[in-house]
């Protein structure tokens, strides 16, 4: 590999995605998905084949395998009495979090490069295709959000129903005060960022960078606001990984992760994208040491 060189732009902001940028999310989440199956078809007699097929069908109706209430959707429980799906959605609950927690919180070398922009003057936000909901609890988890200006992520579902619950509350106003955060209504690639950040389009242009995995979405994003893009080719899905979510999902669901955005030569067209063979990339291309 080439020697990394420090980028002419004077970067002032860097905007991270979360899923498989900041934290490995779609790993822990098919290993739980196959736990589950597992426990699911041995209580309830309900083949494996019949389970991921039902999960498949509640993903496609919502067009991502990022769908929160997959459990309560399930077409596979629908003969059972209420009761009995409220008690097989709490154990696929308590089965996820059993083996997601057995997954580090975010990427190793991660909380070293947000704490060494936030010590060179460099503000960091967070930028999710997610629903906000989700966001903010999955930042919750990596113990990271006191490095964040500002998180950023879809409107959501749960939140707009049950605002009163007390985890929808717990998890949207832990932000509050220090920690901003905003629903966007535009999705990735095709969010102003500028309006978004406050700033002008000439600012995002020359003085912001905007780090994710996803070619389509993120580097997507970056061309569209003609900012600098770092790919975050760490976070990149493992081909074995995308085999076993197959399991889960139909060919429609290919398009998360494959899209039928710009080209990759369209998109290099338009803005400078540089490759992250790790997360500490970023600070040698930003010209930063990292923190002892």
């Amino acid at each position: 590999m080439s020697k990394i060189q420090k980028i002419p732009q004077e970067i002032k902001m860097v905007g991270f995605d979360n899923d498989n940028t900041l934290t490995d999310q779609l790993e822990p989440q098919v290993a739980a998905m196959e736990e589950m199956t597992a426990e699911l078809e041995e209580l309830t007699g309900i083949s494996a084949t019949e389970i991921r097929g039902s999960i498949a069908r509640v993903f496609e109706k919502h067009g991502t395998t990022d769908y929160h209430r997959v459990f309560q959707e399930m077409y596979c429980f629908s003969k059972m009495s209420e009761q009995v799906r409220d008690e097989l959605v709490e154990i696929g609950k308590s089965i996820f979090k059993k083996v997601r927690d057995r997954y580090r919180p975010s990427y190793d070398g991660i909380p070293e490069v947000l704490k060494a922009l936030n010590e060179h003057g460099i503000k960091s936000f967070v930028f999710s295709n997610a629903p906000i909901y989700q966001v903010l609890r999955r930042i919750k988890r990596t113990q990271l959000g006191h490095n964040f200006k500002l998180i950023l992520g879809l409107r959501d579902e749960i939140a707009e129903v049950f605002p009163k619950l007390v985890k929808v509350q717990t998890a949207l106003g832990q932000y509050n005060g220090k920690y901003e955060w905003r629903v966007v209504e535009t999705p990735k690639p095709h969010a102003n960022l500028a309006e978004m950040l406050g700033v002008t389009p000439e600012e995002v242009q020359n003085h912001v960078a905007f780090v994710g995995d996803s070619y389509t979405n993120d580097m997507g994003l970056a061309a569209h606001n003609k900012c600098v893009g770092f790919h975050a080719l760490y976070g990149s899905v493992d081909p074995w990984v995308r085999h076993r979510l197959r399991r889960f999902s139909t060919d429609r669901m290919e398009a998360q992760f494959h899209g039928n955005g710009e080209s990759k030569k369209s998109i290099a067209e338009k803005t400078s994208v540089y490759e992250l063979d790790r997360p500490g990339d970023l600070l040698k291309y930003l010209g930063i040491q990292k923190s002892k």
